[in-house]
């Protein structure tokens, strides 16, 4: 008899393995469907906070544009100087004073004359104008190259000058001037002005005229208006030189540049 061995059903297991193909993690036990499972997300590593954006720095204003140069003519011409103000010109004001010195200058001024403008001021010593100057404020006190223009009433250079000599108290009416100060290129000796001034007195020199020839007419026809040299300006200074006549004058003489500082009044 041939005896048939029994069937035995013979199942081989596998061990389980996941496998991650990319991004799915499959399952594959033998004699088992298979199964696909999406691979869970990962959560995101945590980032760091960013630095926060540095605040922009605030705008940078523009320099201002520096003021335009005075234009300069060629040095073969005249060329203006800026006006350089050493006082604005101002309304005349009022001094009130009495009790003149006995000694020194009644008043404690030195002066000179010009006929037809008034009292030039040279210097304030002491007396009643320096006690007046000291209670008021600057702008209200007489100083050096100021101007009398009225005394007691007077506008007549000559009566001024009297009312100085002999009054106990006097009411002046003062000007300051303002002041100029021009350069002017020579070309020969001829100024073309006339000046005029009191030898061994007088620190300021009068322009008393201008001539239709010269190196002060010939500035005048190549400069603006406002620069112009006029009739009844007062030198002070020539190249730096002032203190007296002789010193102004010999300083036209000692350059062909001419640096010329005018005192200049309203009227």
């Amino acid at each position: 008899l041939r005896v048939a061995a029994p069937v035995v059903e013979a199942r081989c297991a596998l061990p389980e393995e996941a496998e991650e193909v990319a991004g799915l993690r499959v399952a594959a036990p033998v004699g088992e469907e298979q199964k696909v499972e999406p691979v869970p997300d990962k959560e995101p590593e945590p980032v760091a906070d960013a630095a926060p954006e540095p605040e922009p720095a605030p705008p940078v204003e523009a320099p201002a544009p520096a003021p335009a140069e005075l234009e300069t003519k060629p040095e073969d011409q005249a060329a203006a100087v800026e006006p350089q103000a050493e006082a604005a010109v101002a309304e005349a004001f009022e001094i009130d004073v009495s009790g003149p010195s006995k000694t020194g200058p009644r008043w404690g001024i030195r002066h000179d004359a010009f006929e037809g403008i008034g009292i030039h001021v040279q210097k304030v010593e002491a007396g009643p104008f320096q006690s007046y100057n000291s209670g008021v404020a600057e702008d209200k006190a007489l100083k050096p190259d100021d101007f009398i223009v009225v005394v007691n009433g007077k506008t007549e250079t000559a009566d001024m000058v009297e009312e100085l000599k002999t009054a106990d108290r006097v009411v002046v009416q003062v000007q300051r001037p303002s002041a100029l100060t021009v350069r002017i290129k020579k070309r020969g000796d001829k100024m073309g002005i006339s000046l005029r001034y009191q030898d061994h007195v007088s620190t300021v020199v009068l322009i008393s005229q201008l001539e239709t020839s010269g190196a002060v007419p010939d500035y005048n026809a190549a400069t603006e208006k406002k620069n112009r040299v006029k009739v009844f300006d007062f030198i002070k200074a020539v190249n730096g030189s002032s203190g007296s006549v002789d010193e102004v004058v010999r300083a036209t003489k000692s350059s062909e540049t001419l640096y010329i500082s005018l005192l200049r009044l309203s009227k």
